[in-house]
């Protein structure tokens, strides 16, 4: 609450330039509710005791937890959102609302709960969703990647000449024609990086060991590893240095 009240004073002010801000609401991440909330989804965790998960433990009460404090941060949404049309604001400003990670609660009976400990889609499918004043609503059903989001908003915010490739390895999602139908995603935690093709991933761990898995996160020792692909995604990671 602390966060978006200071949002809040920020959006309230007067802004005779254009303005960027940037705000955390970290309710999901931490699976955490205010003092005085209670849980919307039921039945809900009040507390994760970390210890006690394992294959056999029933995933209901804490995903009702993370829900419910996904549902606590979009109330927190709706202020912003509403304080952005009080000050006449929606008309010229995007919004943009997404996520760093998503949450796995064993959806793989892998024993996986929570993030960073693996590449699998429900720990790194996100939502994005972005209000462009001036545009008309659309899904985008292609594979998308947060390294779309600053082509976007240099192609079609700042009127940005350059070619895409100049700058960043992702894609302007409104020309979803340049993204290519099989996209290989790039992708990295604190530790380890992967490449997902859609189908396996590739993972190379800190130490420098490869393996490829399948989605289902399971290891395919007889694959045949494509050399030119895995060549081609590693370059990237160093594209721009100097």
């Amino acid at each position: 609450t602390v966060v978006v009240n200071r949002l809040l004073e920020f959006i309230d002010q007067e802004h005779d330039k254009n303005f960027f801000a940037f705000s955390f609401l970290d309710a999901p991440h931490g699976y955490k509710l205010p003092a005085g909330e209670k849980a919307h989804f039921q039945p809900a965790l009040e507390q994760v005791n970390y210890l006690e998960l394992d294959n056999d433990y029933d995933p209901e009460p804490f995903l009702n937890l993370y829900k419910s404090a996904i549902y606590y941060n979009d109330r927190l949404l709706g202020q912003v959102y509403k304080k952005l049309a009080e000050r006449d604001l929606l008309d010229n400003t995007v919004v943009i609302v997404t996520s760093d990670h998503g949450q796995e609660f064993n959806d793989l009976h892998n024993n996986y709960w929570g993030h960073n400990s693996n590449f699998s889609e429900y720990q790194v499918r996100v939502p994005l969703i972005i209000r462009w004043p001036g545009k008309d609503p659309a899904q985008f059903n292609s594979t998308t990647s947060h390294e779309d989001i600053i082509p976007s908003l240099l192609s079609e915010g700042h009127s940005c000449k350059n070619k895409i490739s100049d700058y960043s390895t992702g894609f302007s999602l409104f020309d979803e024609a340049s993204i290519p139908e099989k996209r290989n995603l790039l992708l990295a935690n604190w530790n380890n990086k992967a490449i997902f093709t859609g189908k396996t991933y590739y993972n190379f761990a800190s130490y420098g060991g490869m393996e490829i898995l399948d989605r289902n996160y399971q290891r395919l020792d007889e694959q045949k590893i494509d050399q030119q692909l895995v060549q081609q995604q590693l370059l990237k990671m160093s594209q721009y240095l100097k």
